[in-house]
């Protein structure tokens, strides 16, 4: 066992990642998110900037490797521009994993709470389209309850049919907004509050939406969303996505998109998932991983997995036939053939 993978299982477990599952388990039964639940799972990112939005749905997917930087950041505290960069090419982690280490805020709250983390990599993976949907549906609540509007950090745009899009502004500084969800978005009772932590009241007399310092952290929005009612995706900037990677990994070629697009739709990459269940057996067979199995009550099929490097499986292993990394010694890699994205 090598002193990361050790120290890598002492993180998990200090964050108090959940029981991994047993092969003696019964089959897990296909879960979906109802709207209301949609709603608290996004609320708590449903008014950052799109780039970032889309960084944290593609992240989330990923838990194990978000455990894992976040756990990075709080030993290097302080870590930006160029000097993130530098510190990052040293770590194998998704692209979007790594984006979001200019943001050591956001991914400590990932981090603290991981039970709405795997639910909201769960309903990024199997229902895109009806969380991109609640997402918009929080945000017209928020605007309807006057509480989010442009301002020198970030512009808000709404169209005649109600689709908001939210920007960051043209500089090299990125503004990561901090609200409290039980008020921001106006009169919401829900039934049930599925994540409590994240829904803590404000202090008297406290703003609801309110501003910190910005983050120089341009390079790392890689990412945005392509809204659109029950048909909204995440899209990666062709251009921004191979700059960072650049930047960010030691070898960056496995990781380029070799296409002359501007924008592709992003795809989850089942390397970067480290051996984590998948919930849904529908997305299980997508990824060709084991059948999802039940865990026990209260758990979530994670605490306790160390985090292996990725892999290099065989070709017969990767979905639907797409080779993850480049090879320069293989022909159809010098031909420029096979290129794949985060």
């Amino acid at each position: 066992m090598t002193i990361r993978t050790i120290a890598c299982s002492a993180a998990l477990a200090a964050a108090g990642i959940f029981v991994a599952v047993t092969s003696h388990d019964a089959p897990a039964q296909e879960k979906s998110f109802s709207d209301d639940r949609l709603d608290q799972i996004v609320a708590p990112i449903a008014l950052d900037p799109d780039p970032v939005v889309a960084q944290v749905l593609m992240a989330a997917t990923y838990p194990l490797e978000v455990v894992d930087a976040a756990r990075f950041m709080q030993a290097h505290p302080g870590l930006t521009g160029p000097k993130l960069e530098e510190a990052l090419r040293g770590q194998d982690w998704d692209a979007s994993v790594k984006s979001l280490c200019g943001f050591p805020d956001l991914l400590q709250r990932m981090n603290d709470n991981l039970s709405w983390l795997r639910d909201l990599g769960d309903a990024s993976l199997s229902q895109r389209a009806e969380v991109m949907d609640a997402v918009q549906r929080m945000r017209r609540r928020a605007i309807d309850a006057g509480n989010l509007k442009t301002s020198p950090q970030m512009t808000v745009t709404e169209t005649v049919d109600r689709v908001v899009t939210i920007e960051p502004p043209v500089t090299e500084v990125v503004y990561v907004p901090t609200w409290y969800s039980c008020y921001v978005y106006g009169p919401w009772s829900p039934w049930w509050w599925w994540y409590p932590a994240l829904f803590v009241p404000p202090p008297p007399g406290g703003p609801i939406f309110f501003f910190g310092v910005g983050v120089p952290w341009r390079v790392g929005m890689r990412g945005s969303c392509a809204w659109g009612w029950h048909q909204g995706r995440i899209e990666v900037d062709v251009v921004a996505h191979d700059r960072f990677v650049q930047r960010t990994f030691v070898d960056s070629r496995p990781v380029m998109l070799h296409t002359t697009a501007a924008r592709v739709a992003w795809e989850h990459d089942p390397l970067h998932r480290r051996g984590a269940d998948y919930r849904s057996a529908t997305v299980a067979r997508r990824f060709q991983a084991p059948t999802p199995r039940t865990a026990p009550a209260g758990s979530d099929g994670l605490r306790g997995r160390t985090l292996p490097p990725s892999p290099r499986p065989p070709e017969r292993d990767v979905p639907r036939g797409r080779r993850p990394w480049r090879d320069p010694s293989d022909p159809r890699d010098r031909k420029g053939r096979d290129g794949h994205g985060t």
